[in-house]
C-alpha cells in the first residue's frame, strides 16, 4: 500500500467510527411503540375518554388481531405498534406462583408463597390477610410493572 492509501484510511476511519457508532445506538433503541412522538392514532390521546380511545384501538385491529387478544398470551400487533402482553398473573398464593405470566428471570428471582386460602381464613386473623398484601404488594412493586395485573383475593368457602 502506498502513502495515499494510507492517507485515505485514516481519514475515513473516524467516519466509519462514527457510523459503528450511530448503527450500534439504532439497534440499543427502543422498538418502535404506537404512542411514540409522531402518532396521531386517537388510541394515544391522552386528553380523550378511555372509552373512546379503546373504540380507536380496537377498530384498527382487523378479526384475527381481536381474536389474537383474547387469550392470556395477547401477541404484538406490530402494524400498530402494539407489544404482546402476557396478563393472566393469579397472586393467590403471592407473586412466586403466579402462572405463566411472571417471569422470575431478572433481578427479582424469588418471591414469598403463602400457603392455601383455606388454612389462612382458618386462623381468622384479619391482621394476616393485611400483611399478606403487604407482602404481595411490595413484592409486585419490586418486579416494576412487568405482569402486574395479579387477581386476587378470592374466597370461596
Amino acid at each position: 500500500m502506498g502513502r495515499r492509501t494510507h492517507v485515505v484510511l485514516a481519514a475515513a476511519a473516524p467516519a466509519l467510527l462514527l457510523l459503528l457508532l450511530r448503527l450500534h445506538v439504532a439497534a440499543a433503541a427502543d422498538p418502535p411503540f404506537s404512542c411514540g412522538a409522531p402518532s396521531s392514532a386517537a388510541f394515544c390521546d391522552r386528553r380523550l375518554p378511555i372509552s373512546q380511545r379503546a373504540g380507536d384501538l380496537v377498530s384498527r385491529l382487523t378479526l384475527e388481531e381481536k381474536i389474537s387478544q383474547l387469550g392470556d398470551e395477547s401477541p404484538a400487533v406490530d402494524r400498530l405498534g402494539v407489544p404482546a402482553y402476557k396478563w393472566w398473573s393469579e397472586a393467590l398464593h403471592g407473586v412466586a406462583n403466579a402462572g405463566r405470566g411472571v417471569h422470575l428471570d431478572g433481578p427479582l428471582r424469588a418471591a414469598t408463597s403463602f400457603p392455601q386460602v383455606i388454612l389462612t381464613a382458618a386462623s381468622f386473623n384479619p391482621h394476616l390477610w393485611y400483611r399478606i398484601g403487604q407482602v404481595r404488594t411490595q413484592h409486585t412493586r419490586a418486579r416494576a410493572v412487568l405482569a402486574a395485573s395479579f387477581f386476587t383475593s378470592s374466597l370461596c368457602l
